[in-house]
């Protein structure tokens, strides 16, 4: 089955009354549209994880690789601090802490907004910029393009 049938098996076409249906509820998938769906392929939200120390290199990074546009800004981010743990396994290199030892490390979550022609480059800037060995990196499809 290609992935256009299963979209319109699931949605609604909002160009036939007909296939609307009354509920309102927020599990009901016919709220979300063919057109939602193309949408989600044109805008991301991109998060990582990084020790305060180093998040405004981070954070710098990726506004300067094309993330957190938003009209006529630049670098829009969103950030939150927080515990990171982790345990360096035989064979690890951790930038932070010793293998065989549980780490906790004071990090901040950056998210950032980024155009789908961006996400590339910003996630080359994160990877070049961030100190572990190992970065947390999510990216995430957003409905509407925002």
């Amino acid at each position: 089955m290609r992935a256009e049938d299963n979209v319109d098996r699931h949605c609604e076409d909002p160009a036939k009354p007909e296939t609307r249906q009354s509920s309102q509820s927020v599990e009901d998938s016919s709220l979300i549209t063919r057109n939602d769906i193309m949408e989600i392929m044109k805008t991301f939200k991109i998060v990582t994880f990084v020790p305060v120390k180093d998040a405004e290199k981070v954070r710098m990074a990726m506004g300067d690789a094309g993330a957190g546009v938003l009209g006529n800004y630049t670098h829009a981010s969103f950030s939150t601090k927080g515990v990171g743990r982790f345990l360096p396994g035989e064979g690890a290199h951790p930038a932070i802490g010793e293998v065989g030892k549980l780490e906790k490390v004071e990090e901040e979550r950056i998210e950032v907004i980024c155009q789908k022609e961006k996400v590339k480059a910003v996630v080359a800037a994160i990877k070049k910029a961030h100190p572990y060995e190992e970065i947390p990196l999510e990216i995430y499809g957003l409905l509407n393009g925002k």
